[in-house]
């Protein structure tokens, strides 16, 4: 059983917008920390727990996918969920598309955290 508040999500998005949104869908459930930069992403994963990071796939200063990869080298243990339109994943994170609701949000964290030793 997965204790939903000692789960720190970090969501990364340069839009304050969808940021807000995703943190408002599931603040509902978890402690949820947010990163408008995949150079801030990066900061955040070297300075506190996270368990699980939810990032677009284009940001500012860095792809998605490149977030996803420097995050994977330096924790490769945290589940990574990309926002695209692609289909394809790689080894080390799955893609969601944009239009996802937040139920089915909510359902795919809590299927990755539910295989995550705490």
């Amino acid at each position: 059983m997965v204790n939903k508040l000692d789960s720190a999500i970090l969501t990364v998005d340069d839009s304050p917008f969808m940021r807000g949104l995703r943190k408002s869908v599931l603040d509902a459930g978890y402690s949820v920390v947010t990163a408008r930069t995949g150079a801030k992403a990066l900061e955040i994963i070297r300075a506190m727990p996270v368990r699980l990071v939810v990032v677009h796939d284009s940001l500012s200063d860095m792809t998605g996918e490149s977030v996803c990869r420097a995050i994977h080298q330096i924790k490769p243990s945290i589940p990574l969920l990309l926002f695209s339109e692609r289909s394809q994943s790689a080894s080390y994170y799955s893609v969601l598309p944009r239009t996802i609701s937040p139920d089915d949000l909510i359902e795919r964290i809590d299927q990755l955290l539910s295989h995550v030793a705490i």
